[in-house]
């Protein structure tokens, strides 16, 4: 299982996405003056400390992403199933990107300009990792396919 390339890429996408889930995602700058609002994956922290947990569905997204890259890796000896997981992974993503542009435009422009951090470009990189694997697990399969077909 550890020694195949497309298990690196899952669990180096896993990794990537817990970190994900710690990093802030965007800064808000206010109108007038004032200390900036800051937007992680789970909650849109504000100047005076409290928190609003209206953004908290991205978080949902990229822990559900997370936790279905970890159970992929576990799901070896049932290539397609991986396969579809891999896709099913590149989805949330999508969607993740479609939920910060909606409260980038929406909930976060009420506060001011929004400036996205480059720890946004990590659900980017967790897609290229799950798309990396799909295609190394596609390839286990064509080879396990080829061999019965010797038989």
């Amino acid at each position: 299982m550890w020694q195949r390339k497309q298990t690196v890429f899952l669990l180096l996408a896993a990794v990537v996405l817990v970190v994900a889930l710690c990093l802030p995602v965007a800064t808000v700058e206010p109108n007038g003056m004032g200390v900036s609002p800051v937007l992680y994956n789970m909650a849109l922290v504000m100047p005076d400390h409290s928190t609003r947990f209206a953004t908290c569905v991205m978080g949902v997204v990229e822990a559900i992403a997370a936790a279905l890259v970890f159970i992929t890796i576990f799901l070896y000896k049932r290539r397609p199933l991986q396969a579809r997981l891999c896709n099913v992974v590149c989805l949330l993503e999508g969607v993740w990107y479609v939920m910060l542009v909606a409260f980038a435009t929406t909930m976060l422009s009420d506060l001011g300009t929004v400036h996205v951090s480059w720890t946004a470009s990590f659900p980017l990189v967790v897609v290229i990792l799950s798309l990396m694997a799909r295609s190394g697990i596609r390839a286990d399969e064509k080879l396990v396919r080829s061999m019965d077909r010797i038989r």
